[in-house]
């Protein structure tokens, strides 16, 4: 509207001329003329509001994405310990007693077999050529019961003590080789501890024996050199395995 005393313009929500200070209309009070100006939004604003929304939603996204590649099971490492289990499964040569008790009358890790049957064909490590000198069972008459192996030491050849169960694959596996080994070699005496007592089913690791020599894995060999040394354990297990080896029965 004009102003009535200078003509001017005059904004609708002005009390006063800005111009000549004139009282636009006198009847009214000021702040009725008082409405709040309306704000425009710029294209700019606009194009700025939009590019927040965008960066926001692409933040969430990629946030969505890595939780799930964390979650996600990684098969690959899965078959790789999977694998890892099964080939140090498969190649153990021993029977051990995982209880690390050396109490239980059962082997840990599988049922234990039976021994073979009389006159199966199964050339079995418990058995007997009929030569009584060749790995000889020296506690025959009291198997799983302690046994001082220091007694059947003969001096100027290799001493072997086998300790053994019938119900030891590994056990019958190796036991014909020794034989053989004993029967070729004047210079090597094989002889046997059987670690069951009578009437226990499955390897007797709670047996006198067992715990005399700490055993806890069979085969498990003691050697007395010739020359006086002692091997135990592992290295008692390579010593057989070169012996073996030296005299062709093994490869």
């Amino acid at each position: 509207m004009n102003c009535p005393n200078c003509n001017e313009l005059v904004p609708d929500n002005n009390y006063k001329c800005p111009h000549c200070g004139t009282v636009i209309q006198p009847g009214v009070e000021p702040e009725n003329f008082r409405q709040p100006a309306r704000k425009s939004v710029s294209g700019a604003s606009k194009a700025i509001f939009l590019v927040f929304i965008v960066a926001v939603a692409v933040i969430i996204y990629f946030g969505v994405q890595r939780n799930k590649n964390k979650t996600a099971p990684d098969t690959k490492d899965t078959a790789s310990v999977t694998e890892t289990e099964n080939s140090a499964t498969t190649s153990d040569s021993s029977v051990s007693d995982n209880s690390g008790t050396g109490s239980s009358t059962e082997p840990a890790t599988a049922t234990p077999s039976e021994p073979p049957a009389a006159n199966s064909g199964d050339s079995s490590y418990y058995e007997e050529s009929g030569d009584e000198e060749v790995a000889k069972v020296i506690n025959e008459s009291n198997p799983g019961e302690k046994v001082d192996i220091n007694n059947f030491v003969k001096k100027g050849k290799i001493s072997i003590f086998d300790f053994y169960s019938e119900y030891c694959p590994p056990c019958r596996q190796i036991g014909p080789m020794l034989h053989t080994l004993d029967s070729q070699r004047d210079d090597i005496v094989v002889m046997k501890i059987d670690i069951n007592r009578p009437g226990v089913t499955g390897i007797d690791w709670g047996s006198p024996v067992i715990r005399q020599y700490g055993i806890n894995s069979i085969p498990h060999f003691i050697i007395f050199e010739a020359n006086g040394g002692k091997l135990v354990g592992g290295a008692a297990y390579q010593k057989v395995i070169q012996l073996l080896q030296d005299a062709g029965i093994t490869d």
